[in-house]
């Protein structure tokens, strides 16, 4: 039960920063390179690493839950 929380709690932060890096892209027009919306404001700023990090933090969180799951119980 533990890990279904922890991993719950560590997929809701990379969703939360995964959000706010959308949002930041449709409140603000950035144009790098050519490229407009989501890509083009992640160029921009140069937070293509840390948005690609959120999103494999979300990916850990839900295998975290997901092996929590399916953990034998003793």
């Amino acid at each position: 039960m533990k890990k279904i929380f922890c991993g719950a709690v560590v997929a809701l932060i990379g969703v939360i920063y995964s959000i706010a890096l959308m949002v930041l892209a449709t409140v603000n027009d950035v144009y790098s390179n050519g490229l407009s919306g989501l890509w083009g404001l992640l160029q921009g700023y140069d937070v293509e690493l840390p948005f690609i990090i959120s999103l494999g933090v979300v990916i850990v969180g839900i295998l975290v839950c997901i092996w929590g799951v399916f953990e034998k119980k003793k």
